[in-house]
């Protein structure tokens, strides 16, 4: 039998509450918006002050599109470690809102562009801006629905 402490733990706190909940702190819906981002997860992150993550919300939608640009022109020039660097930022940024899909997106093309396999890289990409439009609207609408 596994030591407590061993024991994968859930992300749910004791009677299932979300991680910001646990916390106490002040909740609008669940709004994991179609699994793009977890508001909670990104609320218990920042405290629970709601108007630091509009601050960080205004930040992300200020620079994804330009590290996104920065990517894609990297990858086009053959620019292994600038794209590394785009890469890295952009999913650093989508973890500050729980959002798995992109966060494992630019994963996969930091890596691959880390190894120098820039076909490989080309072949991820693709996902990494679909998944990166999707939460970019997921928070607009977010914002729009919470100002």
């Amino acid at each position: 039998m596994d030591k407590p402490e061993n024991r994968p733990q859930s992300p749910l706190g004791e009677n299932g509450a979300s991680p910001a909940e646990a916390r106490g702190y002040p909740q609008t819906e669940s709004f994991a918006k179609d699994g793009v981002f977890d508001y909670d997860d990104s609320l218990a992150r920042l405290g629970g002050d709601s108007q630091l993550f509009n601050e960080v919300v205004d930040i992300f939608l200020e620079d994804a599109p330009k590290l996104l640009s920065q990517a894609s022109t990297s990858l086009a020039a053959g620019d292994s470690a600038t794209l590394e660097r785009a890469a890295h930022t952009l999913k650093g940024l989508s973890a500050n809102f729980a959002a798995a899909a992109v966060v494992a997106a630019g994963y996969a093309v930091e890596l691959l562009a880390r190894e120098r396999r820039l076909d490989g890289a080309a072949v991820c990409f693709p996902r990494l801006e679909t998944e990166l439009h999707r939460l970019e609207a997921a928070l607009r609408d977010f914002r729009g629905q919470h100002s």
